[in-house]
């Protein structure tokens, strides 16, 4: 996918005989009113744009879309297992020290002592706060995003510096 895109959710089934897809979105908190496209296609293919009809809940954290061109069930069945993308001028703007999930994938993270931890390879929203899968030599870390543990994020150098609480490491 170009750069300017940015994976969104994914299509995993359809709503009714009409078109409509149900949407699993990879961030459950977003909010998939506030755009009027969106993008689909198959990982590593070219994606399509779509205009976004109408959105409404659909149950068990998927979302049920209408969009434009897609008016039958073999339509929408068609559509089944497409990523969905997002363009990033459409994003909203964030407030200083806020970041998009996608923004901080693939950053290192260390700690204040300088201990290479690994990389962020995951984010994921456990009800309280955002949590990062961080991969490296010692396996998988889950590092709650949280002020007392992360002490900054470096975009420039593409690393977070944190701050283990005790037993976050072993």
């Amino acid at each position: 996918m170009p750069a300017a895109l940015v994976r969104w959710g994914r299509v995993v089934g359809t709503h009714g005989l009409r078109g409509a897809v149900r949407i699993r979105l990879d961030n459950p908190q977003s909010d998939p009113k506030l755009f009027e496209r969106c993008f689909a296609g198959k990982e590593g293919a070219t994606a399509r744009p779509l205009r976004v009809l109408e959105v409404s809940p659909a149950g068990a954290g998927a979302v049920r879309m209408v969009l434009e061109g897609v008016e039958t069930i073999e339509a929408a069945q068609a559509m089944r297992g497409q990523e969905l993308y997002i363009a990033k001028a459409d994003l909203p703007r964030l407030d200083e020290g806020e970041f998009y999930y996608f923004e901080v994938m693939g950053f290192d993270v260390l700690t204040v002592a300088g201990q290479p931890l690994g990389r962020i390879a995951e984010v994921f929203s456990n009800g309280a706060h955002e949590v990062w899968v961080v991969r490296g030599e010692r396996g998988e870390i889950l590092i709650p995003v949280v002020d007392e543990v992360v002490v900054a994020l470096e975009p420039d150098h593409q690393r977070a510096i944190i701050q283990p609480l005790a037993g976050l490491l072993e």
